[in-house]
C-alpha cells in the first residue's frame, strides 16, 4: 500500500527531462545577459572615468607648465603694475615741497620732477621745462654710481625718497640709455639697502637704492643741473714795487745797527733802508706815491 502511495507522488511531479534541461538553460541564458548587461554598464562607467582623469591629468600638467613658464616671466622682469594707477594724462601733477634738491660737487644739484610721468613720456623735455634749459634727466652711471652710500642717503632725505618695495618708481638713464631692451625703461626704487623683490631683474645696486627696468609704470623724474661756475676774474693787478733810494751800507758785524734817530730809519744788508712816512694815511690812500714823496 505504502509502495502505490509512493510510486503515484512521484509520478505526479515527474517532468521529462528534456523539458526541465530547457528551462534551466532558458534561466542561465537571461543570467548571462543581465550579467553582461551588467559588465557592459560597469565597462562604461570605468572607461569614462578614466577618460575624465586623464583629461585631469594633462590639464594639471599643461596647468604645471604654463604656472612654471609665468612665474619664470615674473623672476626676470620689473616690478609688478598692478599697485600703480596710470593716469590719463602722462604729465599729471603732485604738490611738491619748495627747495626738495641737494647739489654734490661734481656732479650739480639733483631735483625731481613735480610731474608724475609715464615710460613713454619725453624726460629731458621735463626736465627744461621744469628746472631750465640747462637741466638734463641724471644718469646711474655717469652721475650716480660716483656716489657714496652716505651721499645717497642724504639724497633719499632731501628728494623724500622713502623706502617702498614696488610701490615708487623715480626714472633715470643708463650710460645715456632711457630704455634697457624695448619699452623697459629705466628706473630706481629705495629699498633701503635690503634685498629687491623677487621679481625684479636687478641692473645695479648703490647704497639703499636699487636699479631696475620695466614698463607700463609711472613715477617722477630725477634731474641734474650742472654744477655752477665761478664768474672768471681778470687778473689781479700786481702791486707796485718801491726800489730804496738809498745805497745799501754794509752793517758792521759785531752787532745789528740801532736805528738813527734823524729820520727814524735803519738799514739791513740785502734789503735796504726802512723809514717810515711823516704822513698819516688812511687804508684808501695811495701808499706807493706816499713813499715816493717823501723819500
Amino acid at each position: 500500500m505504502e509502495e502505490k502511495d509512493i510510486e503515484s507522488k512521484v509520478t505526479a511531479i515527474y517532468v521529462p527531462p528534456g523539458a526541465a534541461y530547457a528551462e534551466d538553460l532558458e534561466n542561465e541564458t537571461l543570467v548571462l545577459k543581465n550579467t553582461i548587461k551588467d559588465l557592459e554598464a560597469k565597462l562604461k562607467v570605468r572607461n569614462l572615468c578614466l577618460l575624465v582623469a586623464t583629461l585631469l591629468f594633462l590639464a594639471a600638467i599643461v596647468g604645471g607648465i604654463f604656472l612654471t613658464i609665468l612665474l619664470l616671466n615674473e623672476r626676470a622682469r620689473g616690478p609688478v603694475s598692478e599697485p600703480f594707477n596710470i593716469p590719463d594724462c602722462p604729465c599729471t601733477m603732485q604738490p611738491s615741497v619748495p627747495g626738495k634738491e641737494i647739489e654734490f660737487e661734481g656732479i650739480g644739484t639733483l631735483r625731481l620732477t613735480t610731474a608724475i610721468l609715464t615710460e613713454t613720456s619725453d624726460f629731458a623735455s621735463q626736465c627744461k621745462a621744469e628746472f631750465g634749459s640747462d637741466a638734463k634727466v641724471a644718469d646711474w652711471t655717469f652721475d650716480l654710481s660716483v656716489l657714496s652710500d652716505v651721499q645717497v642717503k642724504a639724497m633719499t632725505d632731501a628728494l623724500g625718497i622713502e623706502e617702498s618695495f614696488n610701490e615708487s618708481q623715480f626714472f633715470v638713464s643708463n650710460q645715456g640709455a632711457k630704455f634697457y631692451t624695448g619699452s623697459r625703461a629705466y628706473f630706481f626704487e629705495n629699498h633701503g639697502g635690503k634685498n629687491p623683490p623677487s621679481n625684479w631683474l636687478v641692473h645695479d645696486q648703490l647704497g639703499l637704492i636699487t636699479l631696475g627696468s620695466w614698463f607700463d609704470i609711472t613715477g617722477q623724474v630725477l634731474c641734474v643741473l650742472p654744477p655752477v661756475l665761478p664768474p672768471a676774474t681778470s687778473p689781479a693787478t700786481p702791486a707796485p714795487t718801491w726800489t730804496p733810494t738809498r745805497t745799501p751800507t754794509a752793517t758792521p758785524t759785531k752787532s745789528p745797527p740801532a736805528p738813527t734817530v734823524p729820520g727814524k730809519e735803519i738799514v739791513f744788508e740785502g734789503i735796504g733802508t726802512l723809514g717810515l712816512t711823516t704822513a698819516i694815511l688812511t687804508e684808501t690812500s695811495d701808499f706807493a706815491a706816499q713813499c715816493k714823496a717823501e723819500f
